[in-house]
């Protein structure tokens, strides 16, 4: 027989509004450090009468936000969509007013005869034979 496992696992015993003021001071440009949002989320438990959260759970609750988030709110907006976004963008106010051509190489994994399967960069020249 296994034991269940415990109900909170993952979750930090903090008040949801402590937790909130953590977040949104590790969101603040420039970025904090974890020493400095430890430091004033204390002094504001202390204010509140709740129990002071420990350093590693502080750097526990700012690793667990979004990188993407993190992105967005530490740098402007290029950096995130160059990181976080899949297709390349871009409009035109004319047709044929913007052309342009991809020449990234892909990889394509190929299935051989036993269903295992292989990378294969293929360009556009190389033709694949199925079998």
């Amino acid at each position: 027989m296994r034991r269940a496992g415990r109900a909170d696992k993952g979750r930090h015993r903090l008040p949801d509004e402590l937790l909130e003021v953590i977040e949104g001071m590790a969101l603040r440009r420039p970025p904090p450090h974890a020493a400095e949002v430890y430091r004033a989320s204390v002094k504001i438990a202390a204010e509140q009468g709740w129990k002071a959260p420990s350093h590693t759970v502080v750097r526990e609750v700012i690793a667990g936000l979004d990188r993407g988030l993190l992105a967005l709110a530490h740098h402007d907006g290029s950096v995130y969509r160059d990181t976080y976004e899949l297709v390349l963008r871009r409009e035109s106010g004319h047709p044929n007013d913007l052309w342009q051509a991809d020449h990234t190489e892909l990889d394509v994994m190929v299935l051989d005869l036993t269903n295992l399967a292989h990378r294969c960069a293929c360009r556009q020249r190389d033709r694949l034979l199925a079998a």
